[in-house]
């Protein structure tokens, strides 16, 4: 069952991937505005080698997936996180892939 839900993970959205392949015996945490972001990278990569057909068939999860990591930035400025958190993440390219994602999710709204 592992390797299955691990394989779902490039089509389905993290948090659903991070249940699936969490033990029964861990707590399941919620993904982090990083764990969103790099999901959101692996499937893009993923999807440029499937086909066409298989692409837009996956665009409902792929929008699924965007609106998550929408709410967590969403959430991530209310509690107050600031850049200096982001960059301890994940350096100054995700600084500037937050600041770029928060743009674009204004345009979802």
């Amino acid at each position: 069952m592992k390797v299955l839900a691990l394989g779902l993970c490039v089509i389905l959205p993290v948090a659903v991937c991070m249940a699936e392949t969490e033990t029964p015996t861990t707590s399941i945490q919620e993904p982090t505005l990083y764990d969103h972001m790099l999901g959101m990278r692996q499937t893009q990569e993923q999807l440029m080698r499937r086909s066409p057909e298989q692409q837009e068939r996956l665009q409902p999860q792929i929008r699924g997936a965007e609106l998550q990591a929408c709410q967590r930035l969403k959430q991530d400025r209310r509690e107050g996180v600031r850049e200096e958190d982001y960059f301890r993440q994940g350096g100054i390219d995700f600084v500037a892939n937050v600041q770029q994602f928060e743009r674009y999710c204004e345009t979802l709204r």
